[in-house]
C-alpha cells in the first residue's frame, strides 16, 4: 500500500560523511538538484511537488513497435538512444546488473516484474533489501524498470538485477555512509553469482579492499561502472579515478550528467585528465520511481551511471561474444562528440549513444563468403532471371570486425546494361565484318537488326579506327576503339564502354576473329556458303567475359559456347529474307560468394526480317527475340542465423531457375539519301526498349 497522498516528486538526498557516500557531499557521487536551495534537506525526507513538468508530446514515431509512448517518456532510454537496441531484440535479456546502492524499496519490487536476482542480498547486514532513502530504487529503477504500460520504462527492461544493499547500518538515520570492506564485498559477490555489469553510484575515498576487489572483478571480465561526482569539479571524485588505474583494465566507465539541455550540467564533475574514460549522459531531472514505487525526478551523476550500465546490458544481451572491455571500448569509442573536438577534459569521449554503438564496426563481412554486406546486390543479365535469384537470397548474416551477427535482406535488381542515347550520338561508329555483315563508318549512331554468324540483336557499338589490309584473298581486319555502348537488349555480348581490340581474318568463304575489351574475350570462326541463290552462314563463337554484378553472388567468370546460323535470301524484286538464330552453352566459374553450384544455362536468340533496296529508299522489318535464357539454375547455401554460443552459422541451400521469359521485338527501319548525307529513321515496339524511334544522320567517305 502506498502512503495516502503521496504525489511524483523529486527526490534530493545529500550527505557529508567521512566514508564513502551516495547522494551528494563535496565529493560524492550523486544527486541534489541544483535548483534545491540550501540548507541541506535531512536524508529520507521529501521536498514538495515542483511545478508539473510540460506535458509529454507524443510525436509521430518512426516505424517500430519499440518507439511507445512510454519509451518517450523515459528519460534515461531515450537519452541514449536505446531503441537502435530494442529493434535488434537486445532488452537486456540474459545479463545480470548489479546495483551497489541502498537497497530496493519493498513497494518498487513490483516494477521488476520478478526480475530481482535471487543472490540479491543486504551486504552490511541482516536487514533485507528494504531501501531507507529511495536512492538505490531509483538507481534500480533507470537500468530495469518493466515495460508495462505505466510511466517510464528501464533502459534494460528485461535485464536481471542484484541489488546489494551496502549502506552501513543506522547510517541513513542522518546521512547514508558505505565502507570499503562492504563494497569490495557487494563486487566479489556480484562476480561470483554472474553478474556482467555492476553499477556504483557514489563517492569518496578509494580503500585498497576496494581497489582489489575491482581487480578481481575486472579479471573477470566485468564492467563497473562509477558516477564521476557532483562537485562541479574540473576532475571526477577521487573514488571515480580508479578507472585509470592498472587493475580497471579498461573495463570501469565514470559517468558525468548532461542537463536537460544536452550539456554538462552545472553540478557534474569534469573528465578532467580522465577523459579516455569518461562518457556523460542525462542526470538532470532524470524520470524514475522511489522506494514506494512512485514517479520522482531525479538529478546527479548517480543517476547518469545507471544509464551507462543500462547501455552495458543492452550490448551485452545483443551481442553474447563480447566480454567487458570489448564492451567498455564500444560504448567508448561510439560516444557522440560533443564539445572541444575529440577527447576532452569536458565530456572526455563524448555522449552515450547506443545508436552509434550498434552500428556496423569496419565492414560487415557475409559468412560462409569472403564478400562485405550489401544492402543491394546487382545480377548481370547474363545470368538469367534475376527475380527467381531475388526469391531465393532473402536474408543473410555477416559478423563486423568485433565479431557481432547483422541480418540484412538485401535488394535485389538487373544490371541496367543501357547507356544513354546522347552518349553514343557523339560518337563515331563501325561493325566489324564477320560472317557476311557489311561494314559501314558513320559520323552518327548505327543500327545493327541482325549479326548473321553471332546473335540476333539491335544496339550500338562504337569504335575508332579500323586498318585493313588485303593480300590477294586473304583479308585482315585489326580495329582498336571502344565497344558496347547503347544496347535495346542483353544480347550484344560486348562490354560497355570498354576499351579494346578486335581482329578479323578472311580466307575466301572462311572467316575467323578474336575481340578483347575489358574483362571480356571472344574467339569465332565462320563459313559462308551459297544457298537458294542466296548466301548461307554457320559460325561458331566462344565468349569469356566477367561476370558484372555484385562480387557477393559469387559468380565470377560466364563462359559460352554458342553455336550461329543465319542467311541471306533473295525473293525477287530487290526484296531479301533475312533469318538467323542463336543456340548458346554458358558454365559459371564460382568464387568466394554465395553461389555454392551452377548448372549448364542454355540460352537462345532468332530473328527474320525483310530487306528492300529501291533506287532512293532502303528499308528492313525484322522480328527477333533477344538472346533469352531458356533454362539451367544456381544453387546459393545462405548464412540464415548466428549462435554465439558455438560462434558458427546456420546455412540453409536455396536455388535458383535462371529461366527468363520470352521477349519479342518488332522493328522497322528505313534510309533514303539527303544529297551528301544519308538519313535513317527507326522504330521498334516490345521487349525491355519499349516503344520508340530514334533518327540518325550519316556520311560516306
Amino acid at each position: 500500500m502506498r502512503p495516502t497522498g503521496f504525489t511524483p516528486k523529486t527526490l534530493a538526498l545529500l550527505l557529508a560523511t567521512t566514508m564513502l557516500a551516495a547522494c551528494g557531499g563535496s565529493d560524492g557521487g550523486s544527486s541534489g538538484p541544483r535548483t534545491i536551495p540550501a540548507p541541506p534537506i535531512a536524508p529520507g525526507s521529501v521536498t514538495p511537488s515542483p511545478p508539473p513538468p510540460p506535458a509529454v508530446t507524443d510525436p509521430a514515431p518512426p516505424p517500430s513497435e519499440n518507439n511507445t509512448l512510454e519509451y518517450r517518456s523515459s528519460t534515461g532510454a531515450t537519452s541514449m538512444k536505446a531503441i537502435a537496441a530494442y529493434d535488434r531484440s537486445a532488452f537486456g535479456q540474459g545479463v545480470t546488473v548489479g546495483v551497489i546502492d541502498t537497497g530496493l524499496g519493498l513497494l518498487a519490487r513490483g516494477l521488476f516484474e520478478e526480475r530481482i536476482h535471487t543472490a540479491s542480498t543486504d551486504i552490511a547486514g541482516i536487514r533485507g533489501l528494504e531501501d531507507p532513502t529511495g536512492h538505490g530504487s531509483a538507481v534500480a529503477a533507470i537500468i530495469g524498470a518493466a515495460r508495462d504500460g505505466r510511466d517510464i520504462q528501464g533502459g534494460a527492461y528485461r535485464s536481471q538485477l542484484m541489488v546489494l544493499r551496502t549502506d552501513t547500518p543506522d547510517s541513513c538515520v542522518t546521512s547514508c555512509a558505505f565502507s570499503g570492506a562492504n563494497i569490495a564485498r557487494a563486487l566479489d559477490h556480484a562476480r561470483v553469482n554472474g553478474a556482467k555489469v555492476v553499477n556504483i553510484s557514489l563517492g569518496g575515498s578509494l580503500s585498497s579492499q576496494v581497489i582489489d576487489a575491482v581487480d578481481r572483478a575486472t579479471a573477470a571480465g566485468m564492467l563497473v561502472v562509477v558516477a564521476a561526482g557532483n562537485s562541479s569539479a574540473a576532475s571526477p571524485n577521487s573514488f571515480a579515478q580508479i578507472a585509470a588505474t592498472d587493475v580497471a583494465r579498461g573495463q570501469v566507465i565514470i559517468a558525468g550528467a548532461l542537463d536537460e539541455r544536452g550539456a554538462i550540467a552545472d553540478f557534474s564533475d569534469r573528465a578532467g585528465g580522465f577523459g579516455r574514460w569518461f562518457l556523460a549522459t542525462a542526470g538532470e531531472n532524470v524520470r524514475s520511481y522511489d522506494q514506494y514505487g512512485n514517479q520522482a525526478r531525479v538529478s546527479g551523476t548517480s543517476f547518469a551511471a545507471p544509464n551507462v550500465a543500462a547501455a552495458a546490458a543492452l550490448v551485452a544481451s545483443a551481442f553474447p561474444n563480447l566480454n567487458g572491455r570489448e564492451i567498455a571500448d564500444l560504448l567508448l569509442d561510439s560516444a557522440r562528440d560533443y564539445g572541444a573536438s575529440g577527447t576532452d577534459e569536458v565530456y572526455g569521449r563524448g555522449i552515450l549513444d547506443l545508436e552509434r554503438a550498434f552500428a556496423p564496426k569496419g565492414s560487415v563481412t557475409v559468412l560462409g563468403t569472403v564478400q562485405p554486406m550489401a544492402a543491394t546486390l546487382v545480377v548481370d543479365p547474363v545470368l538469367g532471371n534475376s527475380g527467381a535469384i531475388a526469391g531465393a537470397l532473402g536474408r543473410v548474416v555477416g559478423l563486423d570486425s568485433l565479431k557481432r551477427a547483422y541480418v540484412m535482406t538485401p535488394e535485389v535488381r538487373r544490371l541496367e546494361r543501357r547507356a544513354t542515347l546522347l552518349s553514343t550520338m557523339a560518337q563515331p561508329a563501325r561493325w566489324a565484318g564477320q560472317g557476311g555483315m557489311s561494314a559501314a563508318v558513320l559520323p552518327g549512331p548505327a543500327f545493327r537488326t541482325s549479326d548473321v554468324g553471332n546473335q540476333p540483336q539491335t544496339g550500338f557499338r562504337l569504335s575508332g579506327a579500323r586498318m585493313v589490309t588485303q593480300v590477294g584473298a586473304a583479308q585482315l581486319a585489326v580495329g582498336l576503339g571502344q565497344g558496347g555502348g547503347f544496347a535495346l537488349t542483353p544480347a550484344d555480348p560486348t562490354r560497355r564502354m570498354a576499351g579494346g581490340i578486335d581482329m578479323s581474318l578472311s580466307l575466301g568463304r572462311l572467316s575467323i576473329g578474336a575481340e578483347r575489351g575489358e574483362g571480356y574475350h571472344a574467339l569465332n570462326a565462320a563459313r559462308r556458303f551459297a544457298l537458294a541463290g542466296g548466301e548461307a552462314t554457320v559460325g561458331l563463337r566462344y565468349t569469356r567475359q566477367a561476370a558484372r554484378g555484385s562480387a557477393l553472388l559469387g559468380v565470377r567468370t560466364v563462359h559460352g559456347v554458342a553455336l550461329n546460323a543465319g542467311a541471306a535470301l533473295p525473293l525477287g524484286a530487290g526484296v531479301t529474307l533475312e533469318p538467323a538464330l542463336s543456340m548458346e552453352a554458358r558454365r559459371f566459374s564460382l568464387n568466394g560468394g554465395l553461389a555454392a553450384s551452377a548448372t549448364t544455362s542454355l540460352a537462345s536468340a532468332w530473328s527474320v526480317s525483310l530487306a528492300g533496296e529501291g533506287r532512293r529508299l532502303g528499308w528492313r522489318m525484322t522480328l527477333l527475340q533477344p538472346l533469352t535464357v531458356e533454362g539451367g539454375s544456381i544453387a546459393f547455401d545462405l548464412p540464415r542465423d548466428y549462435d554465439y554460443a558455438t560462434e558458427s552459422a546456420r546455412f540453409e541451400r536455396t536455388r535458383a531457375g535462371l529461366r527468363e521469359a520470352r521477349r519479342v521485338m518488332a522493328m522497322a527501319d528505313v534510309s533514303a539519301p539527303v544529297g551528301p548525307f544519308a538519313l535513317s529513321l527507326r522504330g521498334f515496339a516490345g521487349g525491355e526498349a519499349g516503344v520508340g524511334a530514334m533518327v540518325a544522320v550519316g556520311t560516306g567517305f
